[in-house]
């Protein structure tokens, strides 16, 4: 790609060079969350080259030639690139940090069967999943535990009676204050509903506002008009956000509707 402009929204790191020489560039973009360590090699060099990288992408000049950029992040595979500076081009690099997972087995004792949520994984207890390594909000029947993961063994965690009662392969961490409704409009319910249970889950963000689609229903009724309205008025209710350490985040919020 010929290189136009440079974008003030960068940041440009010139790197050692030389009085006169010519260059091109090399635009690592920027990562989800967290703060990545990214170490820029070459043949030419006596040492190799070291920045952060966050949200923002940074913008490398070099001179023409071939590259290994290399990316080390807490909880997450290392991610290594070859890349090869044109003269006066731009050159794209997406670091593809993938998170390190490990495996779960998750027990809810009295009863068995109850729903669960961390990471991306979802169903219901008894079960075994892979999440990744380092802080988890975990939801098991609408109580939320903060647990550690490490990347070195697979996991153990035993619940009952909303406490956890043994963890291996894992450690307790803070447990966040869960969201609290501030405003909620359920649509009205068919009397082919009656007696019908459903669980409503809703991702609440840092502001305490419904994320766009992350509203399911566990099960879904019978009425799949009923379901759409349920799914549209959920997404309009509002809420305090849940807290860690006194700080807002986002967190799951089930609404147990019982018709």
């Amino acid at each position: 790609m010929r290189l136009t402009a440079i974008a003030a929204a960068y940041l440009l790191l010139l790197l050692p060079l030389g009085a006169a020489a010519q260059v091109g560039f090399v635009e690592v973009q920027g990562i989800q969350s967290g703060t990545a360590s990214v170490v820029v090699s070459s043949t030419r060099w006596p040492e190799a080259r070291r920045f952060e990288l966050s949200e923002d992408p940074v913008l490398l000049e070099l001179s023409p030639g071939t590259y290994s950029l290399e990316a080390h992040q807490e909880g997450f595979e290392s991610s290594s690139h070859a890349v090869t500076v044109a003269l006066d081009e731009v050159e794209i690099v997406r670091l593809n940090l993938l998170p390190i997972r490990t495996e779960v087995r998750l027990i809810h004792l009295l009863p068995a069967e109850v729903p669960f949520e961390v990471a991306d994984a979802r169903g219901v207890t008894p079960a075994t999943v892979r999440v990744p390594v380092g802080e988890q909000l975990l939801l098991v029947d609408a109580t939320p535990f903060c647990v550690r993961f490490t990347a070195d063994s697979a996991a153990y965690v035993r619940i009952r009676a909303g406490a956890l009662e043994e963890l291996r392969g894992a450690s307790a961490c803070f447990r966040p204050e869960p969201p609290s409704p501030r405003g909620m409009t359920i649509p009205p319910t068919s009397r082919d509903l009656r007696g019908t249970e459903v669980q409503v889950w809703v991702l609440v963000d840092e502001t305490g506002r419904v994320v766009a689609d992350s509203t399911w229903l566990e099960p879904p009724t019978s009425d799949d008009g009923f379901n759409r309205r349920l799914i549209r008025e959920a997404a309009t209710w509002l809420f305090r956000p849940a807290r860690q350490n006194g700080r807002p985040v986002a967190a799951w919020f089930p609404y147990r509707l019982i018709m």
